[in-house]
């Protein structure tokens, strides 16, 4: 389940104490509201130790989470599934009529969030927010090892012990995936063939890698030469636990892509036109329908190419569609970078620059500037054949971690 921030919900709440000249009444909602958000968020933190680490808050109450992963099983996706919609309830017992202002919103925007998620959360398969368990985008297989390298912080033996349990943690949250890939599978829930190609793909060659090269590995090895063996010890769980089960998991989208199709539309599985209608409520955040979001694209798309067109008559690229101009484009000296590892590090190093040279000139275009730093990273090399064509992931909120596009 995509967890609630309340830190984010909260923000640009109002300061002022219950104790002001509110109306009772509105003091209580505010205060049953803000009590609430607490106990959903103290309960995200417990149950995904990953967003605990990502957010900064793997101390004193949630310290625990530092060695450990969410759970991926069925158990625990039907658990996420009913949190939704359980959640909208206990907010729905708050007088909404007696709050106003940020708080209001704060309401608002958490019932939204909720109630979107449990229409999702209605369809028995995929993962609430995506159809498919594991892709070529998403899984444990790719997400897990990143976590591991940029997110969990190592400062001393214990921090490297609890990278430890959590890399055969790895193992087990893989076993998860696959168990319930093969259930979807079993419903004719079933990614597209090419999505279960580059998928295996990407796991084949994760897999293949020498061990004191892959990245769980040399990311520990890396950060702990002053505290002991470590490196050893992740290669052992590496080559006992972890190959195992991504052998596993190669096998079970095998057997998966053996009656795979090349469509990719979910309207072909169980009630996926629903499921559809609900993931876009999810991304957009409006009402519109699947139909009228096309038909918007599709005008974005005309416009944008038009404006397109205008450029690339003024250099004169002329012949050709927009996208075979654009296109030849790539040919043309002094407009790409080598596809090598030191082109791809001249283009981040390019990026970076320009996002330092725009940092002090957001003020005269923004209202609110973000405090925290974002950086342009490389994909990961073992996901980068299937990986989004660009991600990001939010910074920790003690500032501890910068932002980061992909």
């Amino acid at each position: 389940m995509a967890r609630f921030d309340r830190r984010q919900i909260m923000m640009g709440a109002a300061a002022t104490a219950l104790s002001t000249a509110l109306p009772a009444q509105a003091a209580d909602a505010k205060g049953q509201l803000y009590a609430l958000f607490d106990t959903f968020f103290d309960a995200d933190l417990s149950d995904s130790p990953e967003q605990a680490t990502n957010l900064g808050l793997d101390t004193g109450a949630h310290a625990d989470a530092r060695s450990k992963l969410g759970d991926r099983s069925i158990a625990g996706w039907r658990k996420d599934r009913a949190e939704p919609a359980a959640r909208v309830k206990r907010l729905k017992t708050i007088d909404r009529k007696a709050l106003s202002g940020d708080d209001a919103v704060n309401y608002d925007t958490a019932l939204f969030q909720y109630e979107t998620r449990a229409a999702a959360g209605a369809f028995d398969y995929g993962a609430i927010s995506q159809p498919y368990v594991v892709t070529q985008l998403y899984g444990a297989y790719s997400s897990v090892p990143s976590f591991l390298d940029t997110k969990h912080t190592i400062a001393s033996a214990a921090d490297a012990d609890t990278y430890l349990a959590r890399l055969a943690a790895f193992a087990t949250v893989l076993d998860q995936e696959s168990e319930r890939v093969a259930a979807d599978a079993g419903k004719g829930v079933i990614p597209a063939d090419f999505m279960l190609d580059k998928a295996i793909a990407q796991l084949t060659k994760f897999r293949a890698q020498p061990v004191e090269q892959n990245v769980l590995v040399a990311s520990l090895a890396r950060r702990t030469k002053a505290f002991g063996d470590y490196d050893a010890k992740a290669a052992g769980l590496l080559t006992s636990t972890v190959h195992p089960a991504l052998e596993r998991q190669i096998e079970t989208l095998k057997a998966a892509r053996s009656k795979a199709t090349h469509e990719a539309g979910i309207g072909r599985l169980k009630d996926g036109d629903a499921f559809y209608a609900a993931l876009l409520k999810i991304y957009t955040t409006t009402d519109k329908t699947p139909d009228e979001v096309h038909r918007l694209g599709l005008e974005e798309g005309a416009e944008i190419s038009a404006r397109m067109d205008e450029i690339l008559k003024k250099r004169g690229l002329t012949q050709g569609s927009v996208g075979q101009r654009v296109a030849s484009l790539n040919t043309l000296p002094g407009e790409t970078y080598p596809n090598t590892d030191e082109g791809r590090a001249q283009m981040l190093a390019y990026c970076n620059r320009l996002i330092a040279e725009l940092q002090p000139r957001l003020p005269t275009w923004f209202g609110v500037t973000p405090k925290t730093p974002v950086e342009v990273r490389r994909v990961p090399a073992y996901t980068e054949a299937g990986a989004a064509g660009g991600y990001y992931e939010r910074p920790a909120l003690d500032g501890s971690r910068p932002g980061a596009f992909y």
